[in-house]
């Protein structure tokens, strides 16, 4: 649920400039904040690992990183391809440490749970 007062055009248009010189929304928190503000029911860590998996799949789409990630973020990823990448992602960036561990992704949760080999890793509940 987005509840910010900044809209999806005014945050890919303070970012236009930054990527249109070949920038990454990544280089600086002001991207993670802002996200973090249209999305208070999201865990800071989903909205990393969306950012970086979305920018990583970047299949040649026209529209900007900004447009792409916020996409992510409300709609969640569509196949089972993108979803493995995101988990990847995410078990690389924040391994699990803790069983008791949860992120959440707005109405969606991420928890940790012992994989078939023991070890323990992320994935949805």
């Amino acid at each position: 649920m987005n509840t910010s007062t900044i809209t999806l055009d005014e945050l890919e248009a303070d970012f236009a400039e930054h990527e249109a010189d070949g920038g990454s929304i990544t280089d600086g928190p002001d991207f993670y904040a802002l996200a973090g503000e249209m999305f208070p029911n999201t865990d800071p860590r989903v909205i990393r690992a969306v950012t970086l998996t979305v920018l990583a799949n970047n299949d040649g789409v026209e529209s900007s990183q900004v447009r792409r990630v916020i996409t992510a973020l409300e709609d969640g990823f569509t196949g089972f391809e993108a979803e493995d990448d995101f988990l990847e992602k995410f078990n690389a960036e924040y391994p699990a440490l803790d069983d008791d561990d949860r992120a959440q992704w707005e109405n969606s949760m991420l928890v940790v749970q012992f994989d078939d080999s023991g070890d323990l890793r992320w994935c949805f509940e």
